[in-house]
């Protein structure tokens, strides 16, 4: 596992990311789209948390609100066409000692909505 900053970054050897070919890009520019109806079919919520063992963490025991201080997440963003199994999944944790805005995972998820708003207006302007 590789550690950026003291917190573990996906191997891409393990955690190669992926898309899921059935999302194509009008998929995603139609804005009646939800990524609710990709997630959790590949692997369960419960399933994923298999992912914190393989990159060697410990499940957090208080994970919720504002003692979060990691999130299972894509390597590649559902809302931009990435897969849901399990392969793709990993723990971005930290750090906890911020609000939890300020958590990488946190940032990470305001720079996923960006690209997914750019993806959507991409619609909007050709219109």
């Amino acid at each position: 596992m590789r550690l950026l900053g003291g917190y573990p970054v996906p191997d891409p050897r393990c955690r190669p990311g992926g898309a899921n070919p059935s999302i194509t890009f009008d998929v995603l520019r139609d804005p009646a789209w939800l990524t609710r109806s990709v997630r959790n079919c590949e692997a369960s919520e419960v399933q994923k948390h298999i992912a914190y063992g393989w990159c060697g963490i410990q499940k957090p025991r208080h994970n919720s609100n504002q003692n979060q201080v990691c999130e299972l997440d894509h390597l590649v963003p559902l809302g931009l066409g990435g897969a849901d199994g399990l392969g793709k999944i990993w723990p971005q944790c930290g750090p906890d000692d911020v609000t939890l805005n300020q958590r990488y995972f946190k940032k990470k998820d305001h720079v996923e909505n960006y690209l997914a708003d750019q993806v959507n207006c991409t619609r909007r302007r050709k219109k």
